[in-house]
């Protein structure tokens, strides 16, 4: 009797290790992607506007990915980049292997002389 006790114990503590443990590779997939959202749409800002030139961004694209290339000439006048702020908005990250495609909208304002 204990042995069967003992049996449903362990698979039950098992279970719950599982699922507490998917919840935590789900919450830390999120913030890594979150942050690389942040980093990339701060990177790829900085490069547009310090050097308006957009060919060494599309270079990093997914060469299946249809992407128009903007007109970057006004911002030419602006001058140099002198200060930057964190980018806001929402961002979706679906779990891991869900299907599901994520979306972001993000904002930042930048400072140029």
């Amino acid at each position: 009797m204990k042995t069967g006790l003992f049996r449903i114990a362990c698979t039950l503590a098992a279970v719950v290790f599982l699922i507490a443990g998917n919840f935590a590779a789900e919450f830390l997939h999120q913030i890594r992607t979150n942050a690389l959202e942040h980093r990339l749409v701060t990177d790829i800002t900085q490069s547009l506007l310090g050097s308006a030139d957009p060919p060494p961004i599309l270079a990093l694209a997914n060469a299946g990915l249809d992407l128009l290339v903007p007109d970057l000439a006004p911002l030419q006048r602006f001058g140099e980049l002198i200060v930057m702020d964190a980018p806001f908005g929402t961002v979706f990250v679906p779990p891991p292997f869900s299907g599901v495609t994520g979306s972001a909208s993000l904002q930042l304002r930048a400072s140029l002389a």
